[in-house]
């Protein structure tokens, strides 16, 4: 039986029933309500610092991954590491400042109390609650929006659905929609490597499974190297990316589909045996959405790769043929999603013709990570111990193929709901 949610405008009755609550659950509802207000922080680009804007975001999102990650591991019943609290925090602690840009302040604070919700000992296995900074992190957000249907239908689940979950399983308003499209835009024209945080707040947006190696390898990254500033930060982080994809690649099975569920046959034997597929449910529409919210991103990433390809000279200079970055592999990709979108768009769509078009995807954009390969062997031969730093150059074509990763994972998630299998 779910738990009665409360009103959480009602400080006495929020705190109450927090106390009730497994200490995973209660982290994961006010991380993920701060992570809801993140966009707001996109105001503190107006205080003035020109080319020292984006520096001061480091160490806010720096503390924000932290308190994520730890999250992932306490509801994953995973030993949750012991690092140095890393609060978010802008770095421009003065009244002046703070009243020019409240809004900012205010989701700076409700992430700060956010990550100082829960404590852990020097072993890792004695996290505790500080309800103090639950109830401040509360505070601060509703200051921000009417965050009562958010906060509830987070309520209604375990802690170990909402790290895989939508940010917004109630509706998100404009303006903070507004919000990210303006943060998402400035930190991408940077030129500062920001992909890789942008992806992985959309990654939260869409409910992406976390992955906890990579979340692991994250929170050790020294503190020399989160000291040179978001070129090199990003950088490095981009390199642990690639990384955990080529680890991931080796140990799967050759020819691998991500699961079962993607086979055209599978898919066409269960609905000649099985019960026929449920449609139009509200849960089933929100994931459709999630869906043609991830085409539209990896089409965006496709252009975005054939940009940086022909600016790198890996389509030019006469390459190999085999190196060289394909329209028809492109142009391959881009009909599927399309194909995809017409599906999803009618009221019952073809099962079969989805998943035929999601491997067409999935078999086109293999090339895409075979070509990064050959791309970062090469350089890593002409510049040695450097070659880490090539994926500060060429970020979009990895986070293709880990968008491609999150849209067949979504789309395996939305078969399973609509065929109950």
């Amino acid at each position: 039986m779910v738990d009665r949610v409360p009103d959480f405008s009602d400080v006495e009755a929020a705190e109450r029933w927090f106390r009730e609550q497994p200490r995973e659950k209660v982290v994961a509802i006010v991380r993920r309500a701060a992570l809801r207000v993140l966009p707001f922080i996109e105001e503190v680009f107006f205080v003035g610092l020109r080319d020292r804007q984006t520096m001061i975001l480091m160490p806010y999102l720096r503390g924000v991954g932290c308190s994520w990650s730890l999250l992932c591991h306490l509801c994953h019943g995973q030993e949750v590491p012991h690092i140095r609290t890393l609060n978010p925090a802008f770095g421009l602690h003065n009244s002046a400042a703070a009243a020019r840009h409240a809004r900012a302040y205010e989701a700076e604070r409700a992430a700060d109390a956010a990550s100082k919700a829960m404590t852990v000992d020097a072993a890792g296995v004695s996290p505790t609650i500080d309800i103090n900074s639950v109830l401040r992190t509360t505070d601060a957000v509703f200051g921000l929006h009417d965050a009562t249907a958010s906060l509830a239908a987070d309520a209604a689940r375990p802690a170990i659905e909402l790290v895989s979950a939508p940010l917004w399983l109630a509706a998100r308003p404009d303006e903070i929609a507004a919000k990210w499209a303006a943060l998402k835009s400035r930190l991408l024209s940077a030129n500062e490597g920001w992909e890789v945080w942008v992806d992985w707040y959309e990654a939260r947006l869409r409910g992406a499974p976390p992955d906890l190696a990579l979340e692991r390898a994250k929170l050790e990254i020294p503190d020399v190297v989160w000291m040179q500033g978001p070129k090199i930060v990003n950088a490095e982080i981009a390199r642990l990316i690639a990384e955990r994809r080529k680890e991931l690649e080796v140990h799967a099975p050759p020819n691998a589909r991500p699961s079962l569920q993607l086979v055209p046959e599978f898919v066409a034997e269960h609905l000649a045996s099985g019960p026929p597929p449920e449609f139009g449910g509200a849960q089933e529409l929100e994931q459709r959405r999630a869906i043609k919210a991830l085409t539209e991103d990896l089409r965006a990433l496709i252009r975005e790769e054939a940009s940086f390809a022909e600016r790198l000279g890996m389509g030019g200079n006469d390459p190999p043929e085999g190196e060289r970055l394909s329209e028809e592999v492109a142009g391959e990709a881009m009909e599927a999603l399309d194909q995809i979108d017409a599906e999803l768009d009618k009221r019952e769509p073809n099962l079969v013709a989805v998943v035929e078009s999601a491997s067409r995807v999935e078999a086109a954009l293999r090339w895409f990570g075979r070509k990064l390969d050959k791309f970062a062997e090469s350089y890593s031969e002409e510049l040695g111990k450097q070659a880490a730093r090539i994926t500060a150059y060429a970020p979009a074509g990895y986070i293709v193929v880990e968008k491609a990763g999150a849209l067949l994972t979504s789309l395996e998630q939305w078969l399973r709901m609509v065929l109950g299998a």
